[in-house]
């Protein structure tokens, strides 16, 4: 006696979220199935402890399925597709046999039959689906959690990001740093969460399959679960305690500037790209006058003077840092701001004498930064910057009006 499953081609990609969960070393390499023809519902529970995916799928048209839950081995459960060929539905063979254990089967395009024993349902899924249905879920729009997320994206990747509903403050903890961020006063904080990099992506494809609908979160211990009608994932968030007992470095600010961002960072990537020898010291230099901004390059043979353009700088006295081309590349302006010039600061990390850091912010109300990277104080550099300057302005005559001279007020409606 057997009877006939179908699953949809559609739903291979699901199927491969679940065999991509599983570990093969665990206990539980293994795939639950829930035949429901009253609901017409299939569901399916894989994964790895406490990491595991319910999916419900709905049966085809016209089964003849009877009720019943079963496992079967992950391995197995993972060649299915495979076995079906590509751009087919699986049609897998219940086989319930009189004097030996039940088989799952598929026939191959090669004429093979390959099946596989079904064991008694999971016991370590069937307490997920109790637990899960127990957990306390705070029920939110799925596009405002998607918006949210996108705050995510120029700290990826992270290890945990945690984002307060109260203070409208996000805290990302990347390469065992962590720092503090502001939330944009226009993005809504639907709940307070914590995420891995994992947890934030899976929750991104979620939202953005749901649209306009909801979706329910519930944090329960070192683990987070996300729960739609038809989909149930839980993400494992172990060494989250440790996480908030962290404190985060504090910086000084010693002063910042309103600039042309995308000017820098295609100067950066040129000289980066261009010139071997720049490339390979990876060091240029920001001088900072009181009424102008400027990136140097003095790796010998060359010597480069750009003057970056900008509407506000608060130092009154002259500054000299050397700063790592290849730091800067990374940093992402587009999706970040739609404005050309964005505020930068230099950051000195109280109690340390010899931590600085160049800032990147959104806007000049916010506290944090969105990205940094390391800068060292170059005073002994200063008489070979200055003196790049002097070349650049003899070559003029010494005459012409340099973009920027001048204090102006900012694009923020601030005077420096």
């Amino acid at each position: 006696m057997h009877e006939i499953l179908i699953i949809d081609d559609q739903y291979r990609d699901k199927m491969a979220k679940i065999s991509n969960k599983l570990d093969k070393r665990g206990s539980d390499c293994c795939v639950s199935f829930i035949i429901d023809p009253k609901k017409n519902t299939l569901q399916l529970i894989g994964g790895h402890a406490p990491q595991y995916l319910h999916f419900t799928l709905p049966l085809a048209k016209n089964h003849q399925l009877k009720k019943r839950r079963f496992t079967v081995d992950g391995e197995y459960f993972s060649q299915i597709p495979t076995y079906a060929g590509k751009g087919n539905s699986m049609l897998l063979k219940l086989i319930d046999a009189q004097d030996s254990p039940n088989l799952m089967g598929i026939s191959t395009d090669k004429n093979e039959f390959l099946s596989c024993e079904l064991a008694p349902f999971c016991k370590a899924h069937k307490a997920f689906i109790q637990e899960s249905v127990e957990y306390v879920y705070e029920d939110v729009r799925a596009l405002e959690v998607s918006r949210l997320l996108h705050e995510v994206t120029p700290h990826a990747p992270v290890q945990f990001v945690a984002f307060d509903k109260e203070n409208k403050e996000m805290r990302v903890q990347s390469d065992n740093n962590l720092e503090l961020h502001d939330i944009p006063s226009d993005v809504p904080i639907p709940t307070s969460m914590v995420l891995t990099q994992a947890a934030a992506d899976d929750l991104k494809t979620l939202c953005d399959d749901m649209g306009d609908n909801h979706i329910q979160i519930a944090q329960h211990g070192e683990n987070i679960t996300f729960k739609t009608d038809n989909i149930t994932i839980t993400h494992s968030l172990t060494g989250v305690d440790e996480f908030y007992k962290n404190e985060p470095k504090a910086y000084k600010l010693l002063g910042y500037m309103v600039m042309d961002i995308n000017h820098l960072k295609k100067r950066v990537g040129h000289f980066h790209y261009k010139y071997s020898k720049i490339k390979q010291a990876n060091q240029s230099h920001l001088l900072i006058e009181p009424t102008q901004l400027y990136f140097i390059n003095f790796v010998k043979p060359y010597e480069f003077e750009i003057p970056i353009a900008t509407d506000a700088i608060s130092f009154t006295e002259t500054q000299l840092y050397m700063l790592h081309l290849r730091d800067i590349i990374p940093i992402k302006i587009k999706d970040v701001t739609t404005s050309d010039k964005i505020k930068i600061a230099i950051l000195k990390e109280i109690g340390q004498e010899s931590e600085y850091k160049l800032g990147f912010y959104k806007d000049i109300t916010h506290k944090y930064p969105y990205a940094s990277i390391a800068i060292d104080p170059a005073p002994d550099d200063m008489s070979q910057a200055q003196a790049v300057i002097k070349n650049a302005k003899d070559s003029e005559g010494g005459g012409s009006h340099r973009e920027g001279d001048g204090p102006d007020d900012d694009l923020f409606g601030f005077h420096v």
